[in-house]
């Protein structure tokens, strides 16, 4: 029996409501109405002679039908992707936009550098990093970011990951704090008030994941997700708190804050480049890395001269 010729249009139709699981959000996204959206699956359901949606409360869920279809249609048009990605060469003195999703301290180094002229005509939206792995991916999966700049990369098996840069991470006080003049020692740390900070996506503390050996009990006495609050905090107190060494040569002569090194061994902090394998080869996406990079390595060469 001869196959039908399918209107390839309605295939992008069904993947934005696959992806937004609702037909409303995909008729605002597609420029569509709602009946011309609903009319649009009706049409793709009756050529393939199966059924994509059903009612499930007040919005939809797909049937396995739409899983299997939603899984090639992927597959096809990153080869479409990839294939076009080899054929077509990037300019960056042509007007193009790029979404970075960043660490707290990677957007402190990075934002005075988003009129760089390294950038060309290219121009860099950025927004910190969300608090989960399941947002991150996300994220990287339904393009809301081209790259991911963390200090953690343990993500999916469909995305790629490379270091930036490693740095030593170090503890600040208040230039007021009675030990401010003097290295503190381990015992003599873990007396002081400390004021700690969520490594949001590893569910741990800062210090928890980065010590290499086991930390003793101390009085915590402030919980933050932000490194520049928390030492915004210990500069108006006696307590201690630990943050990467460029947020502390940025920020501490200026908070009144003194830094020292950390009383006990730790691992450096390790930022990573992360992005979907879909855009590994393209052109405009290997430019997007390799530039962020340069950039960081700018501001880093800055801040230690």
């Amino acid at each position: 029996m001869e196959k039908k010729k399918i209107d390839w249009n309605l295939f992008s139709v069904f993947i934005e409501v696959y992806r937004l699981g609702s037909i409303t959000t995909a008729a605002e996204v597609l420029n569509m109405t709602q009946p011309g959206v609903s009319n649009a699956l009706k049409r793709l359901q009756e050529n393939l002679g199966v059924t994509l949606f059903i009612r499930k409360g007040r919005g939809i869920a797909p049937t396995v039908s739409a899983n299997l279809l939603a899984e090639q249609l992927e597959m096809a048009t990153g080869i479409i992707d990839q294939a076009l990605d080899q054929v077509l060469e990037f300019d960056p003195q042509s007007a193009h936009k790029f979404h970075v999703t960043l660490s707290e301290p990677i957007q402190h180094l990075l934002l005075p550098l988003l009129k760089h002229p390294k950038l060309a005509a290219c121009e860099l939206s950025v927004s910190i990093a969300p608090a989960s792995d399941e947002e991150v991916s996300k994220s990287l999966i339904e393009n809301q970011t081209d790259l991911v700049v963390d200090l953690l990369d343990n993500l999916l098996p469909s995305f790629s990951s490379s270091e930036l840069f490693s740095e030593e991470l170090v503890m600040v006080i208040s230039k007021d704090h009675p030990l401010a003049n003097k290295e503190m020692t381990p015992e003599e740390y873990f007396s002081c008030g400390h004021i700690v900070q969520n490594l949001r996506r590893a569910k741990m503390r800062i210090v928890d994941y980065f010590a290499k050996e086991k930390v003793s009990n101390r009085t915590i006495v402030a919980d933050s997700d932000s490194m520049l609050s928390a030492m915004a905090m210990a500069s108006r107190t006696h307590n201690v708190t630990i943050v990467t060494q460029s947020l502390a040569d940025m920020y501490a002569e200026t908070m009144g804050l003194n830094v020292q090194p950390l009383p006990f061994k730790s691992e450096l902090a390790t930022h990573h480049l992360i992005w979907h394998k879909r855009a590994e080869n393209s052109p405009a996406h290997r430019w997007l890395r390799k530039t962020v990079g340069e950039l960081l390595q700018i501001a880093i060469n800055k801040e230690n001269t």
